[in-house]
């Protein structure tokens, strides 16, 4: 079915974004037609009760028609709750306001209302509306602190910028809006499953699901591609594909360098460090071998764009901003293990650095207590046990 709706937005742009939007009305209108017919349905029957004088089991009749259109009442309200991460104020790294302004102004796209930073290897740009499920949206940016220590100026800039793309291309907005529909039905399947008429909605469900997936697949793929012109635009091709290549290896070489050490002081420590961040800075800061890195993007260059995930691959990514990546992997891999001359996090954050990598370290360990101080309980049970 995706490869169906591909060829169908080549030929036909337009109608194809019609389309999407036709299916999306389409799973909203069903789910009112129903609770609308529900209401209808107890206001029928309870006409023929004043009307007949028929009494016999309309009240029973009328309660479960009422808990049915309660249930798909509640599964209506689907509340997006906003992304995690420490929330920072201009005073706290006014460069970095800075840069995400400019970036802003010259894409000519919504301002952030929100920035964020958490520890992922990872930025995303998400529009929520203000009040639960409706009302103007609130835009949040939140970019991961590994990518401020480990790639340079101009690739943070493509990164944040391939955010501002989906932006200024409202993609986040959108995206909350199939992400409701999507959890409307979830919540339909949990509160009206047992309900009797349930088969009303799950018989349309398992027609409309696979066809409202596929559908909307081929958008959110066709978004990456727009975000990523919109940020080589604003940078260049080559800042493009060093980010998108040193993002291939960076997670790996923390989670080898950083969390797994991280991960084995459960053994001896109770509780995590509270400065777990300030430490991934100084593996961050250091060099990655050249044959790492070749290895690693050696798996990237063979992985091919599949339907699992709407990100295309790495290297059609690169094809797209007219460049190959395969043919110059030993120059890349060279070249992307110097030692950085200047970071992200030393251009935008310079003086405050410290003090962000302390807030951030500090909720990262308010994450991780409960299950560290857990799996240190049991391995030191498991200790006892086995001496």
């Amino acid at each position: 079915m995706i490869k169906e709706q591909e060829v169908f937005a080549k030929q036909n742009p337009a109608g194809y974004r019609s389309r999407v939007k036709r299916m999306a009305w389409l799973g909203y209108g069903y789910i009112f037609g129903v609770l609308i017919g529900t209401f209808l349905l107890i206001a029928g029957v309870i006409w023929l009760a004043i009307t007949a004088h028929f009494s016999g089991g309309i009240a029973k009749l009328v309660l479960l028609l009422g808990i049915f259109a309660l249930a798909i009442l509640r599964s209506l309200w689907v509340r997006l709750m906003p992304p995690a991460g420490v929330e920072l104020k201009r005073g706290d790294a006014p460069r970095l306001f800075e840069e995400i302004d400019n970036i802003s102004k010259s894409l000519d796209s919504i301002k952030v209302e929100k920035l964020l930073i958490d520890g992922d290897v990872n930025a995303s740009a998400i529009q929520l509306p203000r009040f639960g499920a409706f009302g103007p949206v609130r835009n949040y940016l939140t970019i991961g602190m590994p990518l401020l220590l480990c790639l340079t100026p101009d690739e943070f800039r493509f990164v944040v910028a391939h955010e501002f793309g989906h932006f200024s291309g409202k993609h986040g907005k959108f995206g909350a809006w199939i992400y409701r529909l999507n959890r409307t039905w979830a919540n339909l399947q949990e509160n009206v499953g047992s309900h009797a008429g349930a088969w009303v909605l799950s018989s349309f469900f398992s027609w409309f699901e696979p066809r409202f997936a596929a559908t909307t697949f081929v958008l959110r793929r066709e978004q990456e591609y727009e975000a990523d012109k919109v940020a080589i635009g604003l940078t260049s091709p080559m800042a493009g594909a060093d980010a998108l290549m040193r993002l291939h290896y960076i997670e790996p070489h923390l989670q080898k360098h950083f969390w797994e050490p991280l991960a084995e002081r459960v053994k001896t420590d109770p509780t995590p460090p509270a400065d777990a961040l300030v430490q991934m800075s100084v593996v961050a800061g250091g060099s990655v071998g050249p044959e790492f890195i070749k290895e690693r993007l050696a798996v990237a260059f063979r992985s091919q764009t599949d339907y699992d995930d709407t990100h295309p691959s790495l290297t059609d990514r690169l094809r797209a901003m007219g460049l190959d990546g395969g043919a110059s992997l030993a120059r890349y891999s060279t070249d992307l293990s110097k030692e950085l001359s200047e970071t992200a996090a030393g251009r935008f954050l310079g003086q405050h650095q410290r003090p962000v990598l302390e807030r951030v370290s500090g909720e990262l360990t308010r994450n991780l207590t409960g299950n560290w101080t857990q799996a240190h309980q049991e391995y030191r049970e498991q200790v006892r046990r086995l001496e």
